[in-house]
């Protein structure tokens, strides 16, 4: 897995998103980035505020319900194992997040929330594949990457 960089222009993309306080991802992520053709994206919202590592671990989380060997969730039908995926998609590099809060957020029925959007270049979660190459720390890196604390570095 690589390293991951803090992108403003994720960032910016995520939050113009988030402002607009509807509940959905957006549509036109990849073509409002001139960095990457594909742009992932991971949804949150909580009636209170929260610190954004709370959002990260609530969808590191789903990890409980993936299974790397089947790449298969089981998770209940309220959750995916999606944002877990993206979290550790190898081949991300980049992650750019925002928060807004909303009154209301569309898509719910509460009056007000906090909207968190991060967004990752490259975007993941290709149908059919895994997120990452089972292995020793680095041993997958590609050319011209370090290991740093069991991460590729570029």
């Amino acid at each position: 897995m690589r390293e991951l960089k803090w992108s403003g222009e994720l960032a910016s993309i995520a939050q113009n998103h988030a402002n607009k306080c509807v509940y959905a991802h957006n549509p036109s992520r990849s073509s409002q980035s001139a960095s990457f053709a594909y742009v992932g994206e991971n949804l949150y919202a909580n009636t209170a505020q929260v610190s954004p590592s709370y959002a990260v671990t609530y969808w590191d989380d789903e990890k409980n319900f993936y299974n790397y060997d089947t790449n298969t969730c089981s998770a209940p039908t309220d959750m995916t194992c999606a944002h877990y995926t993206q979290n550790v998609w190898a081949e991300t590099e980049y992650v750019g997040c925002a928060v807004a809060y909303c009154t209301p957020l569309q898509g719910f029925s509460w009056p007000s929330a906090y909207y968190y959007v991060c967004n990752y270049g490259i975007g993941g979660n290709f149908n059919g594949n895994r997120p990452y190459i089972k292995g020793s720390s680095c041993s997958q890196c590609p050319s011209g990457y370090t290991c740093n604390n069991g991460l590729c570095r570029s």
